[in-house]
């Protein structure tokens, strides 16, 4: 579906830090079908299921040994923190600068939530070992995910995920997850550990608060030895109280009675050091009824378009038929940014008066909003 296979360029351009060029669907379907594959090897017997939760993981490979004096050992010589990156507020930072033990010790005795909030990240690192700073991750209710240097991060909530009986596998049958598990890992912060997905490239799983498991994937492009992984489970940050809120580029001033409905936030990535959403949709009764793409300083497809002038901006758009559905597409270029916007619907008149009620920011970052619609 087309939807899918938008989301999963955006993704990859997003973590690339890079400014999503023109769209190429043979393109698309290729970076598609490399991320879906990489995902499916954490799930064992079954494809993942929701859409929405198609991410970027990378797996990696970890040899066990002894826990003792790696938090002592790797403490303080870190290169990076995450607040460099702009997730993190400045104050936490300044508490977590240790490794992240004191960040940890703060949620360690509470629960995990029973939903995330979609417009705050709830998990953070708190400390990686290179500098680069190529952020992007994903908001749900029930699983939050970010991903930096080719680490991911899932973290999930209340009752999302559970062990086994058996104690072999974590199993998360809400969002369509089975993950092996290998055996007792060094401690996190205190909390047990395991070394998840396959024996030889093994991940870290912990619960970092009764009832809500974090899983970090390593990366399979530049697998960190399980001293770094230690190090940067240690110091990962729970609390969306902690973390900078996702911002918006575009926001809906007048959305449609029969089109409206909650947000939901489908991808965000960095940028000039604040975390923009580029992908969101407005769902009601459990359908899309649109979704909403921003990239910066990208271009709209050159084709056989219709044309029209909105609120001073130079706007094209076409319906046609996709799976087996008709959809229509809307593309601009305006004050820096492309925005696109589709959905299902054989007529235009509703996307055009969508753009119509779409307050358009612009580049720059102090005048993005917290609130997706006002």
């Amino acid at each position: 579906m087309l939807e899918d296979e938008l989301r999963e360029l955006f993704s990859a351009q997003a973590a690339a830090s890079l400014p999503p060029g023109r769209i190429s669907l043979p393109a698309v379907r290729r970076r598609a079908a490399a991320r879906r594959h990489r995902r499916n090897l954490a799930a064992v017997g079954s494809p993942v299921l929701a859409a929405c939760a198609v991410l970027a993981v990378a797996l990696a490979g970890l040899t066990p040994f002894s826990h003792g004096g790696i938090a002592a050992h790797n403490r303080g010589n870190g290169t990076q923190q995450h607040a460099a990156c702009g997730q993190v507020t400045a104050a936490h930072a300044s508490d977590s600068s240790g490794g992240g033990a004191a960040a940890q010790g703060k949620t360690s005795n509470r629960l995990a939530p029973a939903q995330f909030s979609l417009l705050v990240p709830y998990a953070a690192f708190g400390w990686l070992p290179g500098s680069a700073c190529a952020l992007s991750g994903q908001t749900s209710p029930t699983e939050d995910y970010v991903q930096l240097q080719g680490l991911g991060l899932d973290t999930f909530a209340d009752g999302v995920c559970d062990r086994t009986a058996h104690g072999s596998e974590l199993a998360c049958p809400i969002r369509g997850y089975r993950i092996k598990l290998y055996g007792r890992a060094p401690a996190v912060n205190g909390h047990p550990a395991y070394f998840a997905d396959k024996p030889s490239q093994p991940s870290l799983a912990w619960q970092y608060a009764p009832g809500g498991w974090t899983i970090l994937w390593n990366n399979a492009y530049g697998p960190q030895p399980l001293r770094t992984m230690v190090r940067i489970a240690d110091g990962v940050i729970f609390g969306d109280f902690h973390q900078q809120p996702i911002k918006f580029a575009v926001q809906i001033t007048n959305p449609l009675a029969h089109v409206g409905g909650p947000i939901v936030l489908r991808h965000y990535f960095l940028r000039s050091g604040a975390l923009l959403a580029d992908e969101y949709s407005l769902v009601r009764d459990g359908t899309t009824r649109f979704t909403i793409l921003i990239s910066v300083g990208a271009r709209c497809d050159s084709g056989p378009f219709k044309h029209t002038i909105i609120n001073g901006y130079h706007v094209q758009y076409e319906s046609r038929k996709r799976d087996p559905r008709e959809w229509t597409t809307v593309c601009s270029e305006a004050r820096g940014l492309r925005i696109i916007m589709y959905g299902p619907g054989s007529t235009s008149a509703w996307a055009l008066t969508i753009f119509r009620s779409l307050k358009i920011l612009g580049t720059n970052q102090s005048n993005w909003v917290t609130q997706p619609v006002s």
